[in-house]
This record gives structure tokens, sequence and C-alpha cells, in this order.
């Protein structure tokens, strides 16, 4: 009989630590460029990811699961990134987060789509990705809409010739970019005089480049790349023309622009996806936390990053409340609040967000 008991008590000290044991986490993938050259709006992205999975499991989780962020690098290329979503198809992950660049995006989205495993993008752009029934769900305009803003914003400015330098090591993107930008400026009575593609992570020098950018005589010229290479590029110009006005893209909206470009990138107009100077209090909470955690500014990657996640949090959770799955949840949803904007997909799962004019003041962004 005492033996009894005590088998008893055994069998009943198991089911309660299995009863108490924590149930398996949901596993979200990510992916981006987070080594390298360029690598900031990736390091900026998955920031601002890990942070809101930190806030989302200290409120709980998702119905008491856990969220388990799953990292992978993408090496910024097609490859890299049909490799990464591979190995998170693998891994089992729920949902994955990113890419950030759309040559990336190349590379996994046949990979998530095979796999039916939806995936957001917080900024891919081109055309290629939009107006599809897939499992790739993106929250920045489509390159069409953002050409167009760029269009009007510079033109209004009084830019109304300019030369264009874009990253040939991003063309998947750039040339559709500038396609749609070309139209649109012509038709506000705008021209490209001259367009040029450029590699900064060459080691052939930049100079030539610049200079057929310069021998048309435009008005401006319009840098088309990543933070680090537009600083870079603008350096070069300054060599050989310190007056010539510079325009740049959201793309380059980074730390790294002002700290690498110093003075050339002094007065360069961009347009941005965020309002940096925005005092309402979800906003200035996360721009809180993220200084405190990370040491660093908000930019429109982790902006968009944080909208991402706590999107497909929000999803997720009601996915599981209802039954119903995670691509009909975000496609039925009238909208989901982000830090500045509501995130509202399309019957494509596209979405879109608003730019706002910025230029570099006293080595800041400001308003013009």
């Amino acid at each position: 009989m005492k033996r009894f008991r005590q088998k008893s008590l055994l069998l009943a000290s198991l089911i309660l630590l299995i009863g108490c044991s924590e149930p398996d986490p949901i596993r979200i993938g990510f992916i981006a460029g987070l080594e390298g050259r360029a690598s900031d709006l990736g390091i900026a992205s998955r920031n601002a990811v890990q942070m809101a999975v930190d806030e989302a499991n200290a409120a709980g989780g998702i119905n008491g699961r856990k969220i388990e962020l799953v990292i992978r690098d993408d090496k910024r290329s097609t490859e890299g990134g049909e490799e990464a979503a591979r190995a998170l198809v693998n891994e089992k992950v729920t949902a994955i987060i990113g890419p950030i660049l759309s040559v990336v995006a190349s590379g996994v989205v046949p990979v998530i789509n095979d796999a039916k495993v939806l995936t957001v993008s917080p900024t891919v752009i081109a055309e290629q990705f939009i107006g599809k029934d897939d499992y790739f769900f993106r929250l920045n305009s489509s390159s069409r809409q953002s050409a167009f803003d760029y269009a009007k914003a510079f033109y209004n400015a009084g830019y109304h010739n300019i030369s264009v330098a874009t990253d040939a090591h991003n063309a998947i993107f750039t040339m559709s970019w500038l396609k749609s930008f070309k139209a649109e400026f012509g038709a506000l009575g705008g021209t490209v005089l001259f367009a040029a593609p450029f590699d900064a992570a060459r080691k052939v020098g930049l100079k030539n480049t610049v200079l057929s950018l310069l021998e048309v005589k435009p008005e401006a010229i319009l840098v088309l790349a990543n933070g680090i290479d537009t600083a870079q590029l603008a350096q070069q110009i300054r060599k050989h023309d310190d007056t010539i006005k510079l325009l740049a893209t959201s793309w380059a909206v980074s730390d790294n622009l002002i700290i690498l470009g110093g003075r050339a990138v002094e007065g360069i107009l961009l347009l941005d996806t965020f309002d940096r100077n925005d005092k309402r209090a979800r906003y200035a909470k996360f721009r809180d936390s993220l200084q405190k955690k990370f040491k660093v500014e908000p930019n429109q990657a982790s902006v968009a990053s944080y909208d991402a996640a706590t999107t497909l949090f929000a999803a997720l959770q009601a996915s599981s409340d209802n039954g119903i799955d995670l691509k009909s949840v975000l496609l039925r949803s009238a909208g989901y609040p982000g830090l500045q904007q509501i995130i509202k997909f399309d019957a494509f799962g596209d979405s879109g967000r608003d730019s706002t004019v910025m230029l570099v003041r006293d080595g800041r962004f400001s308003r013009p």
C-alpha cells in the first residue's frame, strides 16, 4: 500500500509538472543583410523586430506562447535570400519578417510561396512583387507610387533637369523605380538628362561615373542607393563640383549617411516615410526604448520593421482566437495601428506609406 501511494504521488507530480511546463514557442523568421558594408538598415530592422518580440513576450506572448525570433542573414543577394528562406522553412517557422531589399526578395518569394509561409516585408517596393495573390505581404508603397511622390517633390523644389545615379547591386529595384520616376517626372515637365549605374563596393573608382553625371550640366544629381553608398558618391561628386544640389531617397536615410558623408551631404534633399519629430506617445515610447536598448535613433527601416512585427503579432493573435488562417486574417482586417500610420492591406497583400520631404541641415535630418 505504501509503495502504491508513492507511485501515485510520483505520477501526480509528473502530471503536475507536465501541466505546468511552458507551451512550445511560436517561431518567427527574420531575413535581412546583417554583415558587411551597407548592413545598417538590416541591423536597424533586426533591432526593431527584436524589441517588438521582447515587448510581446513581456505581455504574455500570444495565448501564453512566447515568440522566438529565428534570424538569418541574406547576404544582400538573390541567392542569399533563397538560402535564408529555405533554412527558415526547414525550421518550420510560422511566418517571416523581411527582407529589406528587392534583390533579396526575388530569391525569397518563390520559396515562401511554395511552402505557403506568410512573409511580411517592411520596405520592399519593386513592381514585380505588386498585385500578386501570394504569401508575400508588403508595408511599403509600390515603386510607381514612390516614384510619383519623388518626382512631384523634386520638381516642386525647382529641380527640372537632373542626372540620376543608381545602385547597380540592387538593379531589380533601381531600374524599375527609375523607369517609373522618368515617366512621372516627364509628365510634370522634368527631364532626366542622364542616368548611370554605379557599384561603390567595386574597387574601380567612381570618378568616371561622377564626371558623366556632371557633364550634362544638371540642376541636381539624384542618388538612388543606401546611406553608405550615397555618402561615398556624394564625397566624390563634391571633389568635382561643390555647389551642385544633391537629391536622395528614403533608402539613404540612416546615421551612416551623415556620419560618412559629412559636409558632402549637407543640404541633400530627400523624402522619408516617417516623421522623426513626432511627439505622440506611441512613437515617443518606441524612440526612447530603441535609444535605451540599442543606443540608436529610429530610421525608416526600424519604424517599418517594428510596424511589420506588431502587425504580424496582432494577426497571429486573431488567427489563434478565431481559427482563421493568417493570410485571411491580414486580408480581412480593417487596418492595424502602426507607430505613425495605419497598415491596411489590399486584396494582394500590398500596403503603402506616406512620405515627408526632408533635408540634411547642420548634420541632422530636418524639415525644409
